[in-house]
């Protein structure tokens, strides 16, 4: 059985839909063709999808309802992987969208109402959940409630990742990987998919302590022959992961392998055609094409964790989180900058007086203020406008 643990939905007339309703600034930005953007989308009715499955003998997909900004957008793309899966039954495992919010506030109170209307449809888990593109911070209490919600009903989430260095592309999102890593251990009873090989954080996990700390952690592959070469990727992860940690996912209908004659379009054989080749079978990387996928949506196994029989580990584990908790009245040398002020903001002015950072939010050089905008939720109209005070600021 083959199981594509990534793949959306992107049906023809749905940048259409996006430009009309103005509320998926960022679906709109990354979903859009242009001379600049380039996008390697392709939008493909669900007959299409369900025959490219067939072709390529794929049995079963996790579709993703995607990283929606508006209630209005995950009610409806929630909607619509539930209806495919209702309509091919045993071919689409649907995964929803949520929209983040603080737990106890009304909009916390909805987010909850919706997972549990899609559960009770037959959803059987979260993504692709992108903090970036929904506008919440990776330490903040929006994030909390979502992975709250998902530990609690025993249900799977999967987190979009970037790769921190190399090109640019549009889409790219700009958290950068040791937040990624502190948010992915503050978790430790959830069922936590990292995106795109956890934009390279796996490779972290050689280190018996990362490996410890990020045992309920999965990644899947979508989209990696346009980050990795296929070879060199698994067989590191081979020799630095569990076999069970890694879920085949292609990201279509991205295209995801440059396109040719026979394959002109988006399709699930060119990656796993690539894959054959290199020899990834079973025999190299068990559970890989399935298993490890379906063990994740069974809803009565909780999250895996660490198995340390190592004293010392285990000590160094537990003593990692030590300085990051540690806030006692009053505040001493050796508490967390950080945590001091988060919890009191009144201190933030104090650091920066003294030129001590307190938060991580450098700008990467390549994030463009199209993509910076359509992330925080200003749609098109107003980027317009965005520009044209930006120009007039500077007199130009």
């Amino acid at each position: 059985m083959i199981v594509d643990a990534h793949v959306h939905f992107t049906p023809p007339g749905m940048l259409e839909t996006i430009a009309r309703t103005q509320d998926e600034p960022y679906w709109e930005f990354i979903m859009t063709p242009d001379s600049k953007n380039q996008s390697e989308q392709s939008f493909l009715t669900a007959e299409r999808m369900i025959a490219d499955m067939d072709a390529a003998g794929v049995d079963r997909v996790f579709l993703l309802a995607g990283y929606q900004q508006s209630a209005r957008g995950c009610r409806e793309a929630n909607d619509t992987v539930l209806a495919l899966a209702s309509e091919f039954p045993g071919r689409i495992v649907p995964f929803v969208s949520l929209t983040p919010a603080a737990a106890g506030t009304p909009a916390g109170r909805a987010m909850l109402d919706e997972l549990d209307r899609c559960l009770d449809r037959g959803a059987a888990g979260v993504g692709e959940f992108n903090p970036y593109a929904q506008g919440c911070a990776l330490d903040g209490p929006e994030l909390r409630a979502v992975t709250d919600a998902c530990t609690e009903r025993g249900v799977p989430l999967t987190v979009h990742m970037s790769e921190e260095v190399g090109r640019f592309y549009f889409g790219k999102s700009t958290p950068r990987l040791g937040e990624y890593y502190e948010f992915a251990r503050s978790v430790p009873e959830l069922k936590l998919v990292l995106a795109h090989w956890g934009g390279g954080l796996f490779f972290f996990e050689m280190m018996p302590l990362v490996a410890e700390q990020l045992a309920h952690v999965s990644y899947d592959t979508a989209a990696s022959p346009l980050l990795y070469p296929t070879s060199s990727v698994f067989r590191v992860a081979a020799e630095t992961l569990a076999p069970h940690k890694v879920l085949y996912g292609s990201d279509y209908p991205l295209r995801n392998v440059p396109v040719t004659p026979e394959h002109p379009d988006s399709s699930f054989e060119p990656f796993l055609a690539q894959m054959a080749a290199d020899g990834l079978g079973e025999a190299t990387h068990p559970g890989l094409y399935g298993e490890n996928a379906l063990r994740l949506i069974d809803r009565a196994r909780p999250a895996r964790r660490g198995t340390t029989t190592d004293a010392v580990l285990a000590e160094e584990v537990a003593a990692s989180r030590a300085l990051a908790d540690r806030l006692e009245l009053p505040v001493d040398p050796f508490a967390s900058v950080a945590l001091v002020a988060r919890r009191y903001p009144a201190t933030k002015p104090v650091f920066e007086r003294f030129g001590i950072p307190h938060t991580n939010t450098t700008v990467p050089v390549w994030e463009p203020i199209v993509q910076s905008a359509a992330a925080r939720g200003i749609p098109s109209a107003r980027q317009a406008k965005l520009i044209e005070e930006l120009n007039r600021a500077i007199g130009s």
